[in-house]
């Protein structure tokens, strides 16, 4: 099931349930096009950390976007990892154990430029 979440002065979560094994990849679309999403912020999953889903929401909705970048898109991912870190601005990073592994995360906020990904920053 892809699911898109929208956050506001009010919320709204919009669903869709994929038949079988689809790509979910253009998912948010469709989902999306229904909603006046200028000036909110919009998350997806890493799923949807892609070109075309951060064009449709900044460039054609007006929307602010907050993707989850994972190591499976490499180019991306190293991409994260080289914004030189005296240009981090807020920090927070929380370390658990969950299902028997460490679990990381971290945020970081950044103004920086990826010519390969828009409004990646």
């Amino acid at each position: 099931m892809a699911v898109i979440g929208v956050v506001a002065q009010d919320w709204a979560l919009v669903t869709q349930r994929m038949a079988g094994r689809r790509n979910e990849i253009p998912a948010p679309a469709p989902l999306l096009s229904v909603l006046d999403l200028r000036g909110v912020v919009v998350t997806a999953d890493a799923l949807h950390a892609q070109v075309e889903t951060a064009k449709l929401l900044v460039e054609l909705m007006g929307a602010l976007c907050v993707l989850v970048v994972k190591r499976n898109q490499s180019a991306l991912w190293e991409a994260c990892r080289s914004i030189p870190g005296n240009g981090v601005s807020a920090r927070h990073r929380k370390s658990e154990v969950g299902l028997g592994r460490l679990e990381t995360r971290v945020v970081q906020a950044v103004t920086w430029t990826f010519s390969a990904f828009p409004y990646l920053g």
